[in-house]
């Protein structure tokens, strides 16, 4: 589980290919990963490669400074304990189009936010998460399910 740091504006990211770390992909993450796999050409980093999972950094770390505490930034964990949310943000390059990253929230059905910036651009990705992670918590976006390639179609990747 060898890579390299990116730091950022509050947010340190460190690459990681994702074959390294199929045996622990977290629950909510595991569609998602089983769906990017089927998808010809695509290369896959885990940006949010942490020693708790290899896959996940808290919610806390990229919560935009004007949005407050808030109680979706929060899950209800096993023996009714509270923990701030898992996010996991995935690197991803296509031959013959921009490199992108997918944020992938925990949640019922996850939420999923395509930021258009590489891992060479880790402020742009940082501005995209923080972006996205405030429209999580303000329930600023439409909940339903989707999948890897509508996000992947829908942004022409």
């Amino acid at each position: 589980m060898h890579g390299r740091r990116i730091r950022s504006k509050g947010l340190e990211l460190s690459t990681v290919s994702l074959g390294d770390n199929l045996d622990s992909v977290p629950d909510f993450l595991r569609d998602i990963v089983e769906q990017l796999e089927q998808i010809d050409d695509v290369a896959v980093q885990i940006l949010t490669n942490s020693e708790a999972d290899g896959w996940t950094t808290n919610f806390f770390t990229s919560k935009p400074v004007d949005i407050g505490d808030h109680d979706r930034q929060y899950v209800m964990a096993p023996g009714s304990m509270i923990r701030y949310r898992m996010m996991c943000i995935l690197a991803i390059t296509r031959k013959n189009a921009a490199p992108c990253c997918l944020l992938i929230v925990e949640d019922d059905p996850v939420f999923m936010r395509l930021i258009a910036a590489g891992i060479q651009e880790p402020d742009l990705i940082h501005e995209g998460v923080c972006e996205a992670v405030g429209d999580f918590l303000l329930e600023n976006y439409r909940k339903e399910v989707v999948t890897v390639k509508q996000v992947f179609s829908h942004f022409q990747i």
